[in-house]
């Protein structure tokens, strides 16, 4: 297929090593843009493509969506984008992309409005994993113009139902739950006018158990403004769309934890588990009364039951708060495995003032249907820019795609531009490599560092030892004991190696910069 190289240059950086099976394509330049990711999937050939809403800024004008088909190859080939695709269009649809269940190849859904027909459409269309689209399509009216357009939150269940969700009226609020098959044919649909979530604040639905089948609907809800009345309110529906069951996910976690949850459902990721079993991740800090120390913040990952009882819950710290710092933490995606492993990723935000910019990381975390952590993979080293809008995706072999944007502003923070990036974490990640590399067993921080850098490892990992080294080669530091934490005072100002070597004779190299 044509590579579109008038409207996006590809600008590739890959790490490459003999034993690297961790691979990225850290900075693609999207240009002077507005970027929102919009899909994400695997394709049968090993591949995975990642989709993209662009639109100009100032004014902001809609172009379309773009497409990347990214290679994988063998692993320690790094990625490769090896076709770009644009689909023109002026208004910012809500998409589906998953493997046709009909047959070979994918499908390709679209719902949004018709701005000068006034009215309301969904659009199917198949393609192969060559990027190229059937002729034919499936166009269907669904209603008249929704000048509030909901997410429909478009999910294709398990029995290759299309299965998604709008309203037209805002006052009383009635959503409108359509069943529909992939020619087109509307199956069944129903009006609830029993569900409280805010307009263009709903979410999902998404499959929350297979048998019986029911869905789990949910959003953000206010009553009154202000109001102490808010949350994330859930709401199980059968598959006839009537309401089972609702409930409100708490706000604040339990004593001695006092921590205050993510309010709103920007900022939260839910994965339903086909088996009643709900996995919700959202951000926490402390509350405001223990400012200024807030020492645990990050993202909490908390498994529900069928009963909505809380059955298991894993922290994941942002950067320890420092004084004179803003720490944020979001999740990017939740993902289950073929075998049932449970994978997650995050990233973590910090402001530091004294450097005007933000410096984020991304994180992938394998966990047990239990929550136990087996492995954590730090990805991607602060570049001096935050990190946001990401999707996450587990291919095939257990293999796990994150894509994210990165934004770049300049002084007086106007948009320069915009870059995304990728990385694949392998299931088999037995890495080593000195130059470039971009995923760690283990996080360190703050660094630039003061008087001490603290460091976390993954679990399935035992460090042995610590050494720091200056520009002349010499080794400053060694430390065998202790090694959550490098003491660094009585150093001068300056730039170091730290070498970390594990118990398995690997050993990691990374500059540290003393003030």
């Amino acid at each position: 297929m044509k590579k579109l190289t008038l409207i996006l240059a590809i600008l590739m950086a890959t790490t490459v090593a003999k034993a690297q099976t961790v691979d990225s394509i850290p900075h693609h330049s999207m240009g002077y843009r507005d970027i929102r990711p919009q899909i994400f999937m695997g394709m049968s050939d090993g591949s995975f493509i990642g989709g993209y809403e662009i639109a100009d800024v100032n004014p902001l004008i809609p172009l379309g969506d773009v497409w990347h088909k990214v290679s994988r190859g063998m692993p320690g080939n790094g990625l490769e984008i090896v076709d770009t695709l644009l689909l023109p269009n002026d208004n910012f649809p809500w998409h589906l992309t998953a493997k046709d269940p009909q047959g070979d190849g994918n499908i390709f859904v679209e719902f949004g409005n018709n701005f000068d027909e006034e009215y309301c459409y969904l659009k199917i269309r198949r393609f192969n994993d060559d990027l190229i689209f059937d002729t034919t399509e499936v166009f269907v009216q669904i209603a008249h113009f929704i000048g509030n357009i909901a997410d429909p939150g478009l999910l294709l269940d398990p029995y290759a139902n299309l299965i998604f969700a709008y309203y037209e009226n805002l006052s009383p609020l009635k959503f409108n739950f359509v069943k529909m098959d992939l020619d087109g044919t509307i199956k069944y649909q129903k009006t609830v006018d029993s569900i409280e979530i805010n307009p263009r604040q709903d979410i999902g639905p998404i499959v929350f158990n297979q048998s019986p089948l029911q869905y789990c609907y949910w959003g953000f809800f206010q009553k009154g403004n202000p109001s102490t009345d808010f949350g994330i309110n859930c709401y199980i529906l059968d598959s006839l769309f009537n309401v089972q069951k609702t409930y409100r996910l708490p706000n604040l976690g339990d004593a001695p934890d006092y921590s205050e949850y993510d309010l709103n459902g920007f900022y939260t990721k839910m994965l339903g588990l086909g088996d009643g079993n709900l996995l919700v991740a959202r951000p926490y800090h402390r509350m405001y009364n223990l400012m200024p120390y807030i020492e645990d913040q990050g993202v909490a990952l908390i498994k529900y039951d069928s009963s909505f009882q809380k059955t298991a819950i894993r922290k994941f710290h942002s950067e320890p708060y420092l004084e004179n710092e803003d720490v944020t933490a979001n999740p990017i995606g939740l993902g289950r495995s073929k075998d049932g492993n449970i994978y997650f990723a995050y990233y973590t935000n910090t402001m530091r003032p004294y450097y005007g910019n933000y410096y984020g990381r991304v994180s992938v975390v394998k966990m047990d249907c239990d929550l136990n952590i087996i492995w954590q993979r730090y990805c991607l080293e602060p570049q001096g820019y935050g990190r946001s809008w990401g999707m996450m995706q587990v291919l095939e072999d257990n293999s796990v795609a994150v894509s994210g944007i990165n934004t770049i502003t300049t002084s007086n923070g106007q948009l320069d531009h915009t870059e995304v990036f990728y990385v694949v974490v392998n299931d088999d990640y037995d890495a080593l490599e000195e130059q470039g590399i971009i995923v760690r067993p283990y996080a360190y921080w703050p660094n630039p560092a003061q008087d001490e850098l603290h460091l976390q490892f993954s679990p399935d990992i035992t460090p042995t030892q610590i050494e720091l080294y200056d520009l002349q080669g010499r080794m400053v530091r060694s430390q065998r004991n202790g090694l959550e934490s490098l003491n660094l005072q009585g150093l001068s100002s300056g730039t170091y190696t730290m070498r970390v070597t594990l118990e398995n004779g690997k050993v990691f190299s990374d500059k540290i910069i003393k003030e």
